[in-house]
This record gives C-alpha cells, structure tokens and sequence, in this order.
C-alpha cells in the first residue's frame, strides 16, 4: 500500500472541525498519516483535535498564527507519505476519496491528480459544481493542463488534487505565506513541475459553501492588491517558460480580467471600486490579446450601469 499524507490547516474552526476530522477516520482505505497544523487556534479547535491522537496516524503541530499557507507549508515539510492531500478544516471528504485517488495513481503513474466536488451547505444538501465547463479528463501533459487551469476549465483549489510529495518537496514548491490567493499562486507551479497529470470523473469532495470566514464575505482591498501580485508572477513565470504560447498567455490575459471583475462586485461599497474599474478598463485598453465575448459583455453592461440591476434580478429570480 502507499502512504497518503494528509495535511489538515487548523485555525478556529471548532464548529466544522469535527465533521472534517471524522470524514478521515471514515476512509476505507487506512494507510494515511494526518497532520494537523493549529495555526495558532484560540477557541475550542486545539481540544477537538487533541481526541483524535488515541488514533496513532493523526499528529498535531502547534505554531504560532502564520496563516493558511504557513500552516499548509508547515505540514508539507513533515509529510512522510508518498502523496500528499491537502484538506481544508471547514469541508469533508467522501470515504472513498483516498481509495479512488490510490487506486488511479497506480493504475495512470500520474504525478498529479485532479477530481471534482460538490457545492455544500451542510452534509444532506449539496450539489455537484457547475463552475467549471469542458472539464479535461483522463492523463494530460502539464501545457494542457495549464491550458485548462487558465481557461477556467478545472479551479485552482488546493483541496482539489492530490499529488507527490516529491512535487512540493523536491522542487521546493511551496504556498506564498501572508498573501491571500495562495491557491491561484501555487497550482500552476505544481502542475508545470509535473509529467503527468490525471484528471478523474469521480466527485469526491464536499465544499461549505456556509463559512462567515470566506473571502467573498470578508474582502478587504488588500485582496484585490494581493491578487494582481500573483498574476503578476504568473505572467512573468509563462513569459520565461512558455514564451511562444500566445494561447496560454491569452487565457491568463482572461482569467484576469475576470477576476478583477470579482473584484469589482466584491468593492461596490468600498473606495476601492473607483480604482478596480479603471484597472479593468486599463486591461481592456491595451489590446495586447483577444478579449473573450463574455468578458467583452462584462464591460459594456458594467460601463452602462446595467451589470448589477441584471444580477440582483437573477437573484431574486432565484429567491436568494
């Protein structure tokens, strides 16, 4: 059998963790070891954890509040297995998630391995995730994959893949600490560092969409700075290692601006949008690759005021 690590970030999440943590203990396939990195927890998170130790495969690491990379880094580093999973506290698993993924590395010899989730609001209501269009399957080289990441094809989620351990360690890939995005600023590394990539049908992941801690329902105008820095590097890394790829530099080009779209919605009633919106049409404005019909239609209702009327009609359409 092959030993899967499984790193569990840690930071006062004593209303999630329990069903997190008992998700692992629920996989039929034993051969884990699960490192839980408290990152510095000053509610009820550190006592849930401690009564999973009479378990001899779970160990806990205490450090001081660094944040979600920090602590991911952490338990990369101390990973012993030879793949390693990286699980968010506020989500669970399917009991099959580690024999299904073992299962397909061994059969594929991938390096990197990709599955899909569902959108949860508690563990009786979820749905399959419906964000994600034309979704690769099957092995896939890394220029594929990358084309698939940048296309809005598969997410960036750090929960979403399971890869070896060689990959973080050995070439020294690890999550930008103090910096929100971390995701967005890892996956293609990883992905660019692999041989072979599997992309599975299974859905295998449950994704709470219920935190009060989320990005979307905290943003702070450093999420969007922290944000283009990363896309900066990412431009920067494409235009060193694939710099005749105008496809791929294409696709980034659009996921930006999508992004800062995000951004956009996400600052309406901060000081902050008056300079989202004049980057947006500062990205727009310079031409450099063709901007996709969706992002195109963003712009122009956004520019004449009918972007949000549109989008508060959908949602009450929908009853939100």
């Amino acid at each position: 059998m092959s030993k899967i690590s499984i790193v569990v970030p840690i930071f006062n999440v004593e209303h999630y963790l329990k069903r997190c943590l008992d998700s692992i203990v629920a996989q039929k396939y034993e051969d884990y070891e699960v490192l839980l990195v408290n990152d510095g927890s000053t509610d009820g998170s550190r006592d849930i954890a401690q009564k999973y130790l009479a378990d001899s495969r779970f160990k806990l690491i205490d450090q001081q509040n660094a944040g979600l990379s920090a602590a991911r880094n952490t338990g990369i580093a101390q990973a012993k297995g030879k793949y390693t999973y990286l699980l968010d506290s506020d989500d669970w698993i399917a009991p099959d998630l580690l024999a299904t993924v073992i299962a397909q590395f061994q059969k594929n010899e991938a390096d990197l391995l990709f599955f899909n989730f569902f959108l949860a609001k508690n563990p009786n209501d979820y749905v399959k995730e419906r964000w994600f269009t034309n979704r690769p399957e099957g092995m896939k080289e890394p220029l594929t994959a990358l084309k698939a990441l940048f296309s809005n094809q598969i997410g960036n989620f750090a929960w979403s893949y399971v890869c070896k351990t060689t990959l973080y360690q050995d070439k020294d890939i690890y999550f930008p600490v103090g910096r929100s995005y971390e995701d967005l600023g890892t996956t293609y590394k990883l992905i660019a560092a692999a041989q072979k990539i599997y992309f599975s049908k299974d859905t295998l992941y449950y994704y709470f969409q219920e935190n009060p801690n989320s990005i979307t329902r905290t943003w702070k105008p450093r999420n969007y700075r922290e944000c283009l820095q990363t896309y900066h590097e990412i431009e920067n890394y494409l235009s060193n290692y694939y710099p005749a790829d105008h496809e791929l530099q294409a696709s980034l080009y659009n996921q930006k601006f999508s992004s800062l779209i995000m951004h956009l919605e996400l600052s309406r009633k901060s000081t902050s949008y008056v300079l989202i919106w004049a980057k947006v049409k500062q990205l727009k404005g310079q031409k450099i690759f063709h901007l996709a019909r969706g992002n195109k239609l963003k712009f122009w209702l956004i520019k004449f005021h009918l972007y949000w009327k549109i989008k508060n009609i959908k949602k009450k359409l929908v009853g939100q």
